[in-house]
């Protein structure tokens, strides 16, 4: 999000002769080649950077969006433009004859913007000046940054950049895995930690038992009934669609979620489960194994719910179980699977044949030429 220019920062902020007279000039000339043999490949769009000096602390380059970088109608300001002007970081820290020598190993990436205002748009050539801040106590440096066209008119203004540090080694060994930067989800096993939930501690929603719904349990806690530690919602059961009822598939993946984010709304209404967790149990939402073929509507609530652990940590689990309902599991067996979830904090779980997996990214393995894609 932009903030509104100030007044100050609005003005011509790098009038006059460009360079100042006292700034010293860095050697830009094969930069680009150096980046990419030290592993860090910046494609022909984003070569911008034509010259750079040092100015007492601060930083000043002269940037030019590359031809490969395509039209720049409808940018406020190029992406390639704005990311080829911090390049004069790299450069001075790592690839000048007078960089330090611990700076060379380390690579700033920028973390956190704020401050920032575009002042002007069209720019295709720019000058830029980089002010550094005190580094801070967590290892974090700042600066700040001022964009501005040939005649020193400001294009954009960042008043503060965090940067934080990243090992240059470890960035050069992830890109160097044969996975062309691709992850793909695997689901590993949960190690076993024995525990039990108490009788009073949790109940079930949506089933015959205990509650039928969330009205139910909270008339319970109206007429003294103790809030439950967990409660397990079970979303009733929806009609299985033929294969080649796209549009029945769609409806009832909407009845689902519709019911699934009523419970999620009445859960978060209620001051009195603020310290309980809501445990949504779905069967054969999630495809475990390669030729699993997962139920749709399970699926769709799965969306939904992982947007809601994100919005309200610690208060939402998934589990989904078995597709096989005549190998349902036992409510016992879903709240203590839950219990452990909790405690290992694992906020999504999956139970086959007795076994709870957990979500893991890893690197995808790059298909050979020979294979399918």
């Amino acid at each position: 999000m932009l903030s509104p220019p100030s007044a100050e920062g609005g003005a011509d902020e790098l009038p006059g002769a460009w360079p100042p007279a006292n700034a010293k000039p860095l050697d830009v000339e094969g930069f680009y080649e150096q980046a990419t043999a030290a592993g860090y490949a910046y494609g022909p769009s984003f070569q911008g950077l034509r010259a750079a000096w040092r100015d007492g602390r601060d930083l000043l380059a002269e940037v030019a969006l590359p031809e490969a970088a395509g039209d720049h109608d409808g940018f406020g300001i190029h992406p390639a433009l704005l990311d080829a002007a911090l390049h004069a970081l790299l450069l001075a820290d790592r690839f000048a004859a007078d960089s330090d020598a611990a700076e060379a190993e380390q690579l700033w990436l920028p973390f956190v913007w704020n401050g920032v205002s575009l002042h002007a748009t069209g720019a295709t050539t720019v000058r830029v000046r980089l002010t550094r801040h005190q580094e801070s106590a967590e290892g974090e440096r700042g600066l700040r940054l001022v964009v501005a066209d040939a005649g020193g008119a400001s294009v954009l203004t960042v008043d503060s950049l965090t940067m934080r540090p990243a090992d240059a080694d470890q960035l050069r060994s992830v890109g160097g895995r044969d996975t062309g930067g691709l992850f793909t989800l695997d689901w590993a096993p949960l190690p076993a930690v024995p525990i039990t939930m108490q009788d009073d501690d949790w109940v079930v929603l949506g089933r015959d038992n205990d509650h039928p719904d969330l009205t139910a349990l909270v008339a319970a806690m109206d007429g003294g009934t103790p809030a439950p530690t967990l409660a397990l919602a079970y979303l009733p059961a929806v009609r299985e669609p033929a294969d080649d009822d796209l549009a029945a598939g769609a409806t009832e993946g909407l009845t689902a979620v519709e019911h699934a984010l009523q419970w999620v709304q009445g859960w978060l209404a209620e001051p009195r489960l603020a310290d309980a967790r809501l445990a949504v149990v779905t069967r054969g939402a999630v495809a475990h194994a390669e030729d699993d073929v997962p139920d749709v509507a399970g699926a769709a609530v799965w969306g939904l719910l992982r947007s809601a652990q994100a919005e309200n940590p610690d208060r939402f689990v998934l589990l989904d179980t078995e597709p096989d309902p005549h190998t349902e599991a036992t409510h016992r067996s879903v709240a203590d699977a839950v219990a452990r979830a909790v405690r290992a904090d694992e906020p999504q779980v999956v139970m086959r044949a007795g076994q709870l997996l957990v979500p893991r990214l890893t690197p995808a393995r790059r298909a050979s030429h020979d294979e399918p894609t």
